[in-house]
């Protein structure tokens, strides 16, 4: 890394970093990144790093208290001029486009930029059985052959990949995991016990601050690590719910090979929205890939409050704003070395 980025024990300069969203129209618009409203307490001073947000020129983010707002039209020549300078690149534009992921590294390399953390940030996209069953996987894995080709011509060039599992608060708040939080219902899948990995926004957020830490130690590059925050199955995310919620839900019963034929229908329909949702229940519920990759069981024990307390948490804050924080924005602003 250059010498700009912060050891804090030794000396207190910032590593730039870019964090990009793109609002893309694409055949799985839940992985849109977004970048929401931060609470103005977390002071740019109290954090290691400088932040700025490239987005396209028409989009209009929220205010963020010390974050700079750049825009580029994603050409190579004006996206190499943004990144002059820089140290890191965070992409959290939209998996499946594919074309923008490579202009982005294209340019990085043309920059001079040292590092790239790409819009992993999912499940295993090294499992192949994965990447058969939900196409945003094998759209991020062609991301990470470009990387490893591009680092094998130019050594200097590095990456790190941080796989989280499913998003726990768009996991639930749009659907996804099969549960209905206006209505107090779940639809469970087989048994409900299939174990997927999970992680809440400030979760992943955590993990790329894990990550950029670990490139001053030359331990996260050209590295692709399993950081799921929870590992649960839907029976346990029931239970949490419904001792979150002091109700009882009601619960009907499904099974996964619906959601693979359904999802194949509205494939071929055009419907590709509600047909990746479909086939990601499937990567969910279905056991599709090698669960033993994400590490033991991460709800028993403390790991069962510390879901109870995100759930509950996440109860508060829809009914007071709608909505939830972005976890890579607010992690790399508030903490601390």
């Amino acid at each position: 890394m250059k010498g700009n980025f912060c050891v804090a024990e030794s000396h207190c300069q910032a590593i730039p970093i870019y964090y990009h969203t793109l609002k893309a129209h694409h055949i799985h618009q839940r992985s849109t990144s977004t970048l929401t409203h931060t609470h103005d307490h977390h002071h740019a001073h109290t954090s290691p790093y400088t932040l700025a947000l490239l987005t396209r020129p028409q989009q209009e983010p929220s205010a963020i208290h010390s974050v700079q707002h750049r825009t580029s039209d994603y050409t190579l020549e004006s996206l190499s001029a943004a990144f002059k300078e820089q140290d890191v690149v965070i992409s959290t534009i939209a998996p499946a486009d594919i074309p923008s992921q490579k202009w982005l590294i294209d340019a990085a390399l043309a920059a001079g930029v040292r590092h790239f953390i790409p819009c992993e940030l999912s499940y295993d996209t090294q499992n192949p059985d994965v990447r058969d069953a939900y196409p945003p996987c094998a759209a991020r894995a062609e991301v990470l052959d470009c990387l490893r080709e591009k680092n094998g011509q130019n050594t200097g060039f590095n990456w790190t990949a941080l796989a989280t599992g499913c998003n726990l608060e768009n996991g639930l708040l749009e659907g996804l995991l099969a549960f209905g939080l206006q209505w107090k219902s779940a639809t469970v899948y087989g048994a409900g016990d299939k174990k997927f990995p999970c992680s809440t926004l400030d979760g992943v957020g955590r993990a790329v601050l894990q990550a950029l830490r670990g490139l001053e130690e030359e331990t996260s590059r050209n590295s692709y690590f399993y950081k799921a925050e929870f590992v649960t199955s839907q029976n346990e995310l029931l239970e949490v719910l419904e001792r979150a919620d002091g109700k009882k839900w009601d619960m009907v019963s499904s099974e996964v090979d619906e959601c693979i034929r359904e999802g194949e229908r509205r494939m071929e329909k055009g419907f590709f929205d509600g047909a990746m949702m479909l086939l990601e229940r499937n990567v969910l519920f279905g056991g599709v890939g090698d669960r033993a990759v994400w590490g033991m069981d991460r709800v028993s024990g403390e790991g069962e409050e510390k879901l109870e307390k995100v759930v509950k948490g996440m109860f508060e804050r829809l009914e007071r704003d709608g909505e939830a924080d972005c976890g890579v924005c607010v992690n790399l602003l508030k903490t601390k070395k």
